[in-house]
């Protein structure tokens, strides 16, 4: 930026030296001084040409038109016999800038803002400049409680005018506010007011927090919610008379001072609408947030302005002027409240574009867009279309901007920016064990394919015991009006050996075929068929109950070869699924309000008949300063299920802190019958789960921060079999034994609870999560785990 006392000061240096001079026609003008610039460059700025009188006038001009350029310190104008000499000192150019003790401001955004002011590599350096850009960043460090803080600017000179700048940081410690004293307050204590600030005194409570550091916009925050506060409480003339701030010599401690003026608390009166409302009154009124003898509130006035802006932004006017104003009976202490309505015009929606999907093709989110182009502009339908975008899990954020059509007041272009987030996972592991030999698994679950919105599957696994292959398909759009398809094919052997000492083990071979119907927004019905064939097979560590289960099918063989006997049966079932879901959640990954429900019924027939109902629910509520509350549960009923579709319980998914699928009835195994002491979990026909979360803030900001989602919890789960299982016998190896082995003579059903903190990371490959949970009412049978470990699911 120029400086306007060398430009007001030049023009009068030179008039004063050719005062006494005379007019003179210059043969020649020069330049003196001249590094890095060229006469050349320099002579279409000056106002005078060779062989043209040269006045006081033109001389002036001159000279200001080259300070104008910004290039120069200095210039002085001289006759030199007949030509016009400009003696002038080059400003130097910028080599280099560099910071050093920077934490506060991130380099790239300091870059970005001496950038913005001139202080860049290549560009001129200004003095002035730099003196301003030096006290404005003290400014920002005092506002922002850095009062020891200091930034100093070296200038080092190099070769052909160039100069290289270091700013040094000097941050120091930020002040604490050791003291809040409130004057004048009768009607809130000084605690109720130092717990509506932003601001806190400090304490062991703030060290996290970090609450006690002051700040400007911290301190002006607090101030607008303790009048926040007051006029919430009927004190319409509340008025906050002064805050004085004190800062210690060392400049470390802050006391702050707020003197106050209450008034008296005021209650509503009338309400009167005025202007155009266009609606009926009564219906204007079933908007209004109180009623007439009610305690004033700022926020009832703010609630009724947000539901008058609804409604009218719903019905096409959404630039709707509504401007309350409040008319004082400072004699009965009421307030009325006179609403001024404008609906301008209805408006309609010319265009909508998309920005941000690099991946994700624009017919994706278009589909989802339940404001259309050519339709009158409802923020309702714009809400909503905001919220299914977010309801997909492609995106990490979803913005949209009303812009009005400049030459067209009745018309509005929507722009959706998103930015779009990882939405599927990969695994790619081999290994060895002893138990299953060499393996090698390969993993796909990517829920927006290609960018085309379609959900695709596919998992490999091989290894000397197990071979399973399984491919899956959706397209949530097969119809345009939202009819889902999805298509599962899958396939598994197992080698059942010495190699294997799983209790059983199933080989399945079937496929799915399924759609979902929307019954609206946020509901929608499901059907499918699963035509599946599965064997089971099992050695002499099959469970008890298992083994009878087969034999009572009259589909068992059982083989004796080496004196170990080993048993085997297969099943054709064919299976109706049906499913009622809903879901208001603001977003796929990591909600912060709504709910959804799922129920899910399992209807099979063939070679075993069995009916399966699972119910799951979970629920978020926006909680205190950026903390959510979750609910959650599942519940299921099978009636005559096959051993392998029982439930199970323990561990991620289900209760954490207990080991994978160890809880509920266990039934002894064949081979050790009548004497195991390790019976087997073979989970139940029966499930209850619930639980409940606090979902915390990220203490950092940035990207990634969004991304990761810790939480503490408490949750509980159980698996209960509700046949006779428990008291019914059979003989096996000569042993009577029964088909479930009770605890302590007794049924175990008592539900198994945790608490804990666990940590959710969205990454390229997938969900990572990990928890630390401690059971809170184990009992000695029971198989602990308490840090656990997942990929790919999102809780």
């Amino acid at each position: 930026m120029r400086n306007p006392a060398i430009f007001a000061l030049a023009p009068l240096a030179i008039i004063a030296t050719t005062a006494q001079a005379v007019d003179f026609t210059v043969s020649d003008i020069q330049f003196n001084g001249l590094s890095r610039l060229s006469a050349d460059s320099l002579y279409p700025i000056v106002h005078i040409n060779a062989g043209e009188v040269a006045t006081d006038a033109s001389i002036a001009q001159s000279i200001k038109s080259l300070y104008e350029t910004g290039n120069f310190a200095d210039i002085k104008a001289n006759k030199v016999g007949n030509n016009l000499v400009f003696d002038v000192v080059e400003r130097p150019v910028i080599a280099s800038v560099d910071y050093d003790g920077n934490k506060l401001i991130p380099k790239d955004a300091l870059t970005e803002g001496l950038k913005r002011i001139g202080i860049a590599e290549g560009n001129v350096l200004k003095q002035s400049t730099l003196e301003q850009i030096q006290n404005e960043l003290k400014q920002q460090y005092n506002q922002q409680g850095y009062y020891n803080s200091d930034v100093k600017v070296t200038k080092t000179e190099l070769d052909n005018n160039r100069v290289a700048l270091k700013f040094d940081f000097t941050e120091g410690k930020p002040a604490r506010v050791v003291e809040i004293n409130v004057l004048g307050n009768q009607h809130f204590s000084d605690e109720d007011i130092k717990d509506a600030m932003n601001i806190k005194e400090t304490s062991w409570k703030n060290i996290i927090s970090k609450s006690d550091r002051y700040a400007k916009e911290k301190l002006n925050a607090s101030l607008e919610n303790v009048t926040a506060l007051y006029q919430n409480a009927g004190f319409i003339k509340f008025n906050i008379n002064d805050a004085v701030l004190n800062i210690s010599p060392e400049k470390d401690k802050v006391y702050i001072e707020l003197n106050v003026t209450e008034g008296e608390q005021y209650q509503f009166g009338q309400v009167n609408f005025l202007g155009n409302p266009s609606y009926d009154i009564e219906k204007l009124k079933e908007n209004v947030a109180f009623k007439q003898g009610e305690q004033y509130s700022q926020r009832q006035i703010t609630t009724t302005l947000q539901n008058f802006n609804t409604l009218y932004s719903n019905d096409g006017y959404y630039f709707a002027q509504i401007r309350p104003v409040p008319r004082i009976d400072d004699t009965n202490k009421t307030v009325d409240m006179d609403f001024f309505i404008d609906p301008v015009r209805p408006v309609y929606v010319r265009r909508i574009n998309f920005t941000g999907n690099t991946k994700t093709a624009d017919e994706v989110l278009r589909r989802e867009m339940r404001q259309m182009e050519g339709a009158l502009a409802s923020n309702e339908k714009i809400e909503l279309s905001r919220a299914r975008l977010m309801r997909t899990g492609f995106f990490k954020t979803v913005n949209m901007e009303v812009r009005p059509v400049t030459t067209t007041p009745d018309q509005v272009d929507i722009n959706v920016a998103v930015e779009e987030q990882p939405s599927g996972s990969s695994t790619v592991a081999a290994g060895y064990s002893q138990s299953g030999g060499v393996t090698f698994q390969a993993g796909l679950s990517q829920s927006n394919f290609m960018g085309t919105g379609n959900r695709v599957n596919l998992q490999l696994s091989r290894s000397e015991t197990l071979d399973s292959y399984s491919i899956g398909y959706t397209n949530p759009y097969f119809t345009p009006d939202g009819v889902s398809q999805t298509a599962n094919i899958y396939w598994q052997k197992t080698k059942y050996d010495s190699k294997n000492i799983n209790s059983y083990v199933t080989d399945s071979l079937g496929g799915i075929l399924g759609y979902s119907y929307p019954i609206d927004e946020n509901k929608s019905l499901s059907a499918g068929l699963n035509i599946d064939r599965t064997t089971v097979k099992g050695g002499h560590n099959l469970a008890v109950a298992h083994y009878d289960y087969l034999n009572k099918q009259g589909k068992l063989k059982v083989d004796q070869t080496n004196g170990i006997p080993s048993f085997e049966a297969g099943f054709n079932t064919y299976s109706l699924n049906l499913g009622w879901n809903m879901n208001t959640l603001d977003r796929g990954h990591f909600p912060t309000k709504g709910m959804s429900h799922n129920v899910d019924l399992n209807l099979a027939f063939g070679d075993v008949d069995y009916q399966k109902l699972v119910y799951q629910g979970n629920y978020y509520h926006p909680f205190y300063k950026n903390t959510v509350l979750r609910g959650y549960t599942k519940l299921g009923y099978g009636n005559d299920l096959p051993f392998w579709k029982n439930f199970y319980a323990g561990g991620y998914g289900s209760v954490r802190g207990y080991d994978n699928y160890t809880l509920g009835p266990r039934s002894q195994r064949y081979r050790y019958a009548g004497k195991d002491t390790y019976p087997e979990e073979v989970g139940g026909n029966a499930l209850a789960q619930v639980g409940a979360e606090l979902i915390l803030p990220m203490p950092f900001k940035g990207d990634w921060a969004d991304q990761i989602r810790p939480a503490l919890f408490i949750e509980g789960a159980q698996v209960f079999d509700t046949t006779n299982k428990y008291d019914e016998k059979i003989s096996v190896n000569g042993n009577e034994v029964a088909l479930l082995e009770k605890l302590d003579g007794q049924k175990d059903t008592d539900m198994r609870f945790s608490a804990g903190l666990g940590v959710t990371w969205i990454t390229p490959i997938g969900p990572i999560s990990l928890s630390y949970a401690k059971p809170l009412n184990k009992k000695d049978t029971d198989q602990i785990d308490e840090v656990q470990f997942e990929i790919g699911r999102l809780f």
